[in-house]
């Protein structure tokens, strides 16, 4: 409330952007994860093609 000199439009506002900080470090963390487990996959993949494997 601005009597008790709290401003309520900068509390929802640091609210909003630190939801949506924690959304995008989840998301990158998820892409990080999905795109080694790709890559680690195919690796995988070669390996077990090759003759002396």
């Amino acid at each position: 409330h601005p009597r008790l000199g709290v401003d309520e439009q900068k509390i929802i506002g640091d609210l909003i952007n630190n939801q949506f900080s924690l959304a995008t470090i989840t998301y990158n963390q998820q892409l990080t994860s999905s795109k080694f487990i790709k890559e680690w996959t195919d690796l995988e993949n070669i390996i077990e093609k090759r003759d002396d494997y």
